[in-house]
């Protein structure tokens, strides 16, 4: 079975609240196995062409002709080829991410097994918590009204995220934790927003509402604000969106960087780096719990990666983006209504079970982010 052909497919959803963008990848194989992985930049993917570029002109060329027997050996000769040309980390890492989903979609299939099972996991199901929107969106009742149907299933998490205009977004946070059920946890994500001083006063507010962690409340590239958040933070910290490879999850254990490690297979290498990560954090005692905020391909691949691991026991389930993966994988086992008693469980169907519409891709042309002017606030670590 050798790979006939590898590329991504950026597209852009028109989501009620506003437009995302996408990036999927397909590798097929001379036989006519088709698999489909997804390249993910921490929620969706906004640039989309470039990913394309990189599988396009860099990885295909690599891969096309080879025997798809060890994709080990695969992600080896793609990474050696391209590490002194293209990095390791981000947008390398994305396209490659991808690319392996896709390679254990093909094999779950030619073997006939679910990619958890092949990875030697179990199929079932896998708690998950509603991962929400910004607190700024709305009221504390409007947020209540968004997470019922998750919280009518069971769910016992939930997380939002709070954003420059944190001390409003923080009276919202205590209007909506008065509002649920005490046993439901509640978790705040600040998005790299705050320095140091910022990120301190809003963790001592969240400490005095029993907030369950405070995801990557300062920049992850600067290390003396992880170090500082690490030693001072009066609540549980989380982050590794934005990591890439097990090697940087081992620095951010090392370095006590947080309670709640996040990585996610559609950006970090792959579901082999997943489990790798998996591993690490059980030994160190560290909490491991999947990030996913795109499409259904990253979602499936980041519930099997929960599945396979015996250390994970819970998964991100970005609701609000459902709508999307209905769209292009009609019948897609992973819409809310599937999440029974707080957890979905895994396609019992070869590879990551997610039936891509092609056609309904190509409809939805990639649509690059307006331009903006005016210096960055959010996500910048400087509020």
């Amino acid at each position: 079975m050798r790979i006939a052909s590898a590329e991504a497919l950026g597209f852009t959803f028109d989501h009620d609240r506003e437009p995302l963008s996408y990036c999927l990848i397909r590798v097929t194989t001379d036989d006519g196995i088709t698999g489909w992985g997804e390249a993910c930049d921490s929620f969706g993917m906004t640039y989309a062409s470039v990913i394309e570029a990189a599988v396009s002109d860099a990885f295909a060329p690599l891969l096309v002709g080879e025997e798809l027997d060890s994709i080990d050996r695969l992600m080896h000769k793609l990474r050696s080829w391209t590490r002194r040309r293209l990095g390791h980390t981000w947008v390398a890492s994305q396209a490659l991410s991808g690319l392996e989903l896709a390679m254990q979609d093909v094999l779950g299939k030619a073997r006939g097994e679910p990619v958890a099972v092949m990875l030697g996991g179990s199929l079932d199901p896998v708690p998950v918590y509603a991962s929400s929107v910004f607190l700024g969106e709305g009221d504390p009742d409007w947020h209540v009204e968004l997470l019922g149907p998750l919280l009518r299933a069971g769910v016992r998490g939930v997380k939002v995220r709070i954003g420059v205009d944190w001390q409003s977004d923080l009276e919202t946070l205590a209007g909506l934790r008065g509002r649920l059920d005490p046993a439901v946890d509640v978790m705040i994500d600040g998005n790299e927003n705050f320095t140091v001083d910022t990120a301190l006063v809003v963790a001592g507010r969240l400490a005095e509402l029993g907030i369950g962690w405070f995801e990557e409340p300062v920049l992850q590239e600067s290390p003396a604000a992880m170090d500082a958040m690490a030693a001072r933070s009066p609540v549980p910290l989380a982050c590794g969106e934005h990591m890439f490879g097990v090697a940087e999850f081992e620095e951010a254990i090392r370095r006590n960087w947080a309670t709640f490690l996040q990585p996610d297979a559609s950006t970090c290498g792959g579901l082999a780096e997943g489990m790798h990560i998996a591993a690490a954090g059980h030994r160190a005692g560290v909490r491991v719990v999947p990030h996913s905020a795109s499409g259904p391909v990253a979602l499936a691949a980041n519930l099997h990666l929960a599945a396979a691991s015996p250390t994970i026991g819970l998964l991100e389930y970005p609701y609000p983006l459902a709508e999307c993966w209905a769209t292009i994988a009609p019948g897609c086992p992973l819409v809310p209504d599937r999440v029974v008693d707080g957890a979905l469980t895994p396609p019992d169907v070869p590879g990551l079970g997610i039936d891509v519409d092609f056609e309904a891709v190509r409809s939805r042309p990639y649509q690059p982010p307006a331009p903006r002017s005016g210096p960055s606030t959010q996500y910048a670590g400087n509020v």
